[in-house]
């Protein structure tokens, strides 16, 4: 290669026409292979090339004739390059035979293809620069002639008035985009807003208005190169569910036609086809007799908040369904007087006769049913933990609508924001009228039997038994409202005080901080949700309803889903030893006995305190154990721990129990004809142990 050349393949100034042109490494374009096909069949030859030369390699802006790979590749290294040569004379280069012709003989393009006569004509600039050539090429030796050589110049010109047009035509749409910018003050400050950006011509018939000008944040919206926007209409964007979009403007759209600024939500599409919702605000731009001229628009992907509205309201219905499964009355009143009612649980109805929807914003409520003699005590207390912020806890009398008399028991927390402002207090109407008439019962059989204790001395003691009975059972109650008031409560103070964050303030939050409280939403929903399983199976078993449905599973896969699922393993070192058997039982009944087994070994020791799981056959069934090293079950506590409502120390104070899990266990084992029981572990700890009979 001669010093000439190499310095022309390298000129700066060739190279930035070369560049100008927009034609390296784009897709073949019917406008030149239909010169390059003409010329292959006026000059009789099988092979026709436009070939850009670039610094290191030339480019098949359009071939014919061409074989694999290079048909596909559309370029070669500049070793396998005739039309370079071009570049130092400018004039056409003909060689009849190539296999005498020094350039050529040695070409690897040309030996590879087994070409044998070329004739290239340089496509040259205006300015004078080279970019390459149009050229054709035989098989065969061919006397090129002159006629040859003057076809092939004019289909020459042709293609660089055709490269030439498109130049011009992009310099007219630059100009005309910068006439439109006012000023490369305001082209900086357009690129600098995060805001999505466009201009457009006036035009709104078909097929549209043309883009002349999108900053950044318009490209990155829509995924395309502000190359392919220039000139193009904005209905790029648009597809299949754009004709469906509440706000779409139309060309014959009033407002637009008159000229006003337009505002609404379309679907759009972006260059790989994903849809979004676009947020667009459209101003017209107006000459100085003010006519418009253009229309500036601005574009917003609202996608994520429609979302987010759906998914707050998908959990909304979600948390409407949880609650109106509640036992009680969940309610939400302002925390400023005269406190009425910002929410309240569709149960009020069966306990007062009132319809929620008649409760809530009602600042008269409480008056309507507070009973007169407790009215006074409740009010003063209500005013006083308002003043405080101190949880309200009361039982006092309400009355019906239809006038009949019950017994409450109030319990409500005054939830506050992030930096500690009152947002509402929220609470728990329990009716206890079933246990206050037990115990007005029991107050007038004791001082009956009292007056009667020296004549009906064995009478006596059998209603004494018969009071303690009462009393006991008034404490399992007393001590079920307790267990389960704060079970609830507090899943449910988290839950109501999330939704609210999020219905109020949701645009704002980052989406990790959304993600966060829509995480820790569903896990006190699943919370609420296992007590009340929990609470029915008691039920159904203490009735008898609850029967085994019996099936043939692996326990040890179950067992090791179960204890994934359990989410201990973030505060306790977990260790399996599970074997995998298969035998038949009540595969949910199991996953509960597997899950209150292991929360209650979390429950009950110190974080990082290691837990064991294991699973063993036995030939007549299966044996579950799970472990810890924490403080053990004393021997007096081992066989009340499975009864219902009795606790151990609970040792995770974030997390008390209700007195359900272990009588679960024991109560499911017994279903299946087994045991549960716990013993002390080697080396420390307790040993919770069940077996299951195999029914086969």
């Amino acid at each position: 290669m001669t010093s000439s050349l190499t310095s022309l393949l390298a000129d700066p100034g060739r190279l930035a026409a070369l560049r100008q042109t927009n034609l390296l490494d784009t897709p073949a374009e019917e406008a030149f292979d239909r010169l390059a096909r003409l010329a292959a069949r006026v000059l009789g030859a099988p092979i026709a090339l436009v070939s850009l030369v670039d610094e290191d390699r030339q480019f098949f802006k359009a071939c014919f004739g061409l074989v694999e790979p290079w048909a596909s590749a559309r370029q070669t290294p500049l070793s396998h390059s005739l039309c370079q040569h071009l570049l130092v004379t400018g004039q056409p280069l003909v060689i009849r035979d190539a296999r005498r012709d020094p350039p050529a003989s040695d070409n690897p393009f040309i030996v590879e293809l087994g070409l044998a006569a070329y004739l290239g004509i340089p496509l040259v600039t205006s300015s004078g620069h080279v970019l390459g050539s149009f050229c054709v090429a035989e098989r065969q030796p061919r006397d090129w002639t002159a006629d040859d050589i003057a076809v092939l110049t004019d289909l020459a010109a042709l293609v660089m008035t055709e490269i030439e047009l498109r130049a011009d035509i992009r310099a007219s749409r630059q100009v005309e985009a910068a006439l439109t910018e006012n000023s490369q003050h305001l082209r900086g400050a357009l690129e600098a807003v995060t805001a999505a950006v466009v201009i457009t011509t006036a035009r709104l018939d078909w097929p549209g208005p043309e883009i002349v000008y999108a900053n950044q944040a318009f490209c990155d919206l829509t995924g395309y190169p502000v190359e392919e926007l220039l000139g193009s209409s904005p209905r790029v964007l648009q597809g299949l569910g754009t004709a469906g979009a509440a706000f779409e403007p139309g060309p014959a759209d009033p407002r637009l036609q008159s000229g006003l600024p337009w505002a609404g939500e379309t679907v759009n599409y972006r260059r790989d086809g994903s849809e979004y919702v676009a947020r667009w605000q459209v101003a017209p731009l107006r000459d100085v007799l003010g006519r418009v001229t253009h229309w500036v628009s601005t574009q917003q992907d609202v996608t994520p908040r429609r979302e987010l509205e759906q998914r707050l309201a998908d959990i909304e219905a979600s948390f409407q369904a949880l609650l109106e499964r509640v036992p009680a009355v969940v309610y939400t009143i302002s925390p400023k007087a005269p406190n009425a009612f910002t929410y309240i649980s569709p149960q009020i109805e069966a306990l007062l006769g009132e319809p929620a929807a008649d409760c809530v914003g009602s600042p008269d409520a409480w008056d309507r049913w507070l009973h007169p003699d407790d009215a006074e005590w409740v009010m003063a207390e209500c005013e006083r933990t308002n003043q405080t912020g101190e949880p309200f806890t009361g039982e006092y009398r309400v009355r019906t609508r239809s006038g009949e008399v019950r017994w409450v028991r109030d319990e409500a927390v005054l939830v506050r924001d992030t930096v500690g402002r009152p947002l509402f207090w929220q609470g728990i109407l329990t009716d206890i009228t079933a246990s206050r008439l037990t115990a007005a019962h029991l107050a007038e059989a004791l001082e009956r039997e009292q007056d009667a204790a020296e004549q009906l001395a064995a009478a006596l003691e059998r209603e004494r038994a018969a009071a303690e009975h009462l009393r006991a059972v008034d404490e399992m109650k007393t001590t079920f409202l307790q267990a389960v008031s704060h079970d609830l409560r507090t899943p449910l103070t988290t839950v109501l005080g999330i939704s609210l964050t999020l219905e109020r303030g949701a645009a704002g939050l980052p989406a990790a901080d959304v993600a966060d409280l829509l995480h820790r939403l569903s896990t006190n929903a699943r919370k609420l949700d296992r007590l009340l399983s929990d609470l029915l199976d008691l039920d159904r078993l203490a009735r008898g309803t609850l029967t085994p449905r019996r099936q043939v599973i692996d326990v040890g896969a179950l067992t090791r889903r179960i204890v994934d699922e359990a989410g201990v393993a973030r505060e306790h070192p977990v260790v399996m030893e599970v074997s995998a058997v298969r035998i038949a039982v009540d595969a949910p009944k199991v996953e509960r006995i597997v899950e209150n087994l292991v929360v209650n070994a979390a429950r009950h020791t110190e974080a990082g305190t290691t837990i064991w799981v294991r699973v063993q056959g036995r030939s007549d069934g299966v044996l579950l154990m799970v472990e810890d090293e924490g403080p053990g079950v004393p021997p007096p506590l081992r066989e009340q721990i499975f009864q219902p409502f009795h606790q151990g120390r609970n040792l995770a104070a974030h997390a008390p129990g209700s007195g359900i899990g272990l009588a679960l266990v024991a109560q499911f084992a017994n279903l299946h004809d087994g045991r549960a029981w716990v013993e002390d572990r080697p080396g420390g700890g307790a040993s919770f142990r069940v077996f299951l009979p195999d029914a086969r």
